[in-house]
């Protein structure tokens, strides 16, 4: 029996803004989060699906908080 490999299940807009403010940042911090990786496909360096976007999104927060702690709340979202 061969086991097949699924996808993983892309998230949706409104997942992601959830998760965001459940982390206690904006929706505009979800969008630019959704934004960034649905124009990659969901995909890590291009190549590699992205498995758990909740790992994901907190490791894009904690990295943010560390480069700019004084923009933590006035973000720019280029789409």
């Amino acid at each position: 029996m061969s086991k097949q490999r699924s996808l993983p299940s892309r998230p949706n807009l409104t997942a992601v803004t959830v998760y965001f403010v459940m982390m206690g940042l904006t929706p505009l911090h979800a969008e630019c989060f959704f934004l960034y990786y649905q124009k990659r496909n969901w995909m890590l360096r291009g190549r590699e699906p992205v498995r758990n976007w909740k790992v994901l999104a907190f490791n894009w927060v904690k990295s943010f908080e560390k480069a700019r702690p004084l923009l933590k709340k006035s973000i720019r979202c280029y789409r």
